[in-house]
């Protein structure tokens, strides 16, 4: 036996599946029909635990880990499970589908991330759409929750900088692969890292600055510089697949200083508070002071509201 313990006592109790291990984070859900290995996956979701409402979960299991032309996850929106919990009415270990290799329990279990199976949904979903997100906490079936005990304490992951967690480190571009033939592709490899990157002197010299922009030049094509704040891989794909060639960025690079050569600015969906991103903030801003196409999705609408007051 399992349960989820709500912050305000209320407990839900189901049968552990996953990996058997505690977790606490914030409970929100979900309302889609498919789709949970990219809930899974999404950034988005970094710090919380994730209540499906869907009846049945896992029946198509989970596809593979492998890599695309661009060197990133081809099935999944990035390359780790982001959610620390994940609460179910009925998991399936039958699972069916052409292009799947695991079930989603072995799969959690795999990544060390807790789940619990046989919960109401309905009511826990009543419940946080009434009372908005609470935190909880996966426990084992024997725990008694006491609101005065601070060894039960749990702790808010919007307290930290989630987005720092989860963007990258360097900057990374991805030129567009022109026509079916890959051997047509010029220059640099798809999904090369910008060599460029290590320090904002090299970011800014001369050099970088034309490495980043020689290909789509010949090529004419346009390039966005990305804001990753936790960016789902569809989106890299859905800009490639249009021929954009990607700048991604970490979520605190100083694009005004840097040398790079873009048309356009996007800032990515990402976790947590926003107010944490000082950085990105501060860039956006001087983006839209100078005229420069931005534009922004879930996280990155919130970033733009904060950057222009």
């Amino acid at each position: 036996m399992a349960k989820l313990i709500l912050s305000d006592g209320t407990s839900f109790e189901g049968q552990p599946f996953g990996f058997p291990c505690e977790a606490d984070g914030e409970v929100v859900f979900n309302t889609g029909m498919a789709g949970y290995v990219e809930s899974l996956t999404d950034p988005s979701y970094r710090g919380q635990i994730l209540v499906f409402t869907y009846p049945l979960i896992g029946n198509y299991g989970v596809p593979s880990a492998e890599l695309n032309e661009y060197g990133f996850s081809k099935n999944f929106e990035s390359e780790v499970i982001h959610v620390r919990g994940v609460i179910v009415a009925q998991e399936s270990r039958d699972f069916s589908h052409f292009n799947a290799v695991s079930s989603l329990h072995n799969w959690l279990e795999h990544h060390k991330i807790p789940g619990i199976t046989g919960v109401d949904t309905r009511a826990l979903t009543k419940k946080l759409r009434e009372h908005g997100v609470m935190l909880g906490r996966i426990a084992g079936g024997d725990t008694k929750f006491k609101i005065q005990n601070s060894e039960f304490k749990i702790d808010d992951p919007n307290l930290t900088n989630l987005v720092a967690e989860v963007s990258c480190k360097e900057v990374i571009t991805y030129e567009p692969i022109v026509g079916n033939d890959k051997s047509e592709i010029p220059a640099c490899p798809a999904g090369r890292r910008n060599p460029k990157s290590e320090t904002a002197k090299q970011r800014n010299s001369e050099t970088a600055k034309q490495r980043n922009s020689e290909t789509a030049k010949q090529r004419n094509t346009k390039s966005v510089a990305v804001f990753d704040c936790g960016i789902k891989n569809n989106i890299l794909r859905s800009f490639l697949k249009r021929g954009v060639a990607v700048h991604r960025l970490p979520w605190n690079f100083d694009l005004d200083a840097s040398g790079l050569e873009y048309d356009a600015v996007f800032i990515s969906n990402g976790p947590g508070d926003p107010k944490m991103c000082k950085e990105t903030i501060v860039q956006i801003s001087k983006a839209i002071e100078k005229g420069i196409p931005t534009f922004g999705i879930c996280l990155g609408n919130q970033l733009m509201a904060l950057a222009v007051g």
